[in-house]
Order: C-alpha cells, then sequence, then structure tokens
C-alpha cells in the first residue's frame, strides 16, 4: 500500500493511538502517547514520567521523506539529509500509527552495517 496520507489523516491517526504505550526499537524504553494537538504529539517515558514533544512538523517530516524515499534510517539523520529530533520516538509511533504503511527496523533486521547502528522506518510493502 502506497505512503498516502496527508497531515490531517496522520494526525487523526495518531490521535487514535493516544494512550498507547509503545517500545524504542532498540533501547526498549516504553513510552505512553500523551495528548494529541494540532501542532504535536506529547510522549511520556513510562519508567521515568519525563514528557517529550514531538511537534507535528517533525513527525510529518519522517512521514514524508518515507513516502518520497521509502525509508527513513538514522545514517540519513546523521548525515544531515533530514534531522528531527526524537528520532527513535517519531519512528516507534508512525510505526504504532499506521502499521499497515511503516515498519521500524534495526540493523539486524534492515541495513547491515558494519560496527555502527542502525534503525529506521520503511514502506512496509519494501
Amino acid at each position: 500500500m502506497p505512503l498516502t496520507l496527508n497531515n490531517d489523516q496522520l494526525q487523526e491517526r495518531i490521535k487514535k493511538v493516544e494512550g498507547q504505550k509503545f517500545p524504542l526499537i532498540e533501547l526498549g524504553r516504553v513510552f505512553r502517547v500523551g495528548k494529541v494537538v494540532n501542532e504535536g504529539v506529547t510522549t511520556e517515558n513510562v519508567e521515568t514520567g519525563q514528557t517529550f514533544w514531538l511537534p507535528q512538523e517533525n513527525v510529518m517530516c519522517a512521514y514524508e521523506h518515507v513516502r518520497k524515499c521509502g525509508k527513513y534510517t538514522s545514517a540519513d539523520y546523521e548525515a544531515g539529509i533530514i534531522k528531527v529530533p526524537r528520532l527513535a520516538q517519531i519512528i516507534a509511533l508512525l510505526a504504532l500509527a499506521v502499521p499497515e504503511q511503516i515498519v521500524s527496523f534495526t540493523k539486524d533486521e534492515g541495513e547491515r552495517l558494519f560496527g555502527v547502528r542502525r534503525r529506521g522506518i520503511r514502506k512496509k510493502d519494501c
């Protein structure tokens, strides 16, 4: 299935997972989707209670990059191709909100780069 959600549709999908928990793909830290508003979403580290803000423009930017390029990896982030803060949380959030379109992966499941830890998201049909 091609990625076709616009900003409002993606926001609605994220609203549907409000309150649900999701783990980061490498570290396994568990977060909860907090309040979802037009400007973005809050997440909370379940263990520490620390909250984080994910601006909607950053979430959409990561989604658009996957739509355009087929994947978004930490290598893209480190190379400055696309820089959004809290990449790991956004990856996990997108995999939770649109699982039929996006899947998260680590280097063991995807790109194999010797000695470098990689994580990312890609189109489900890739």
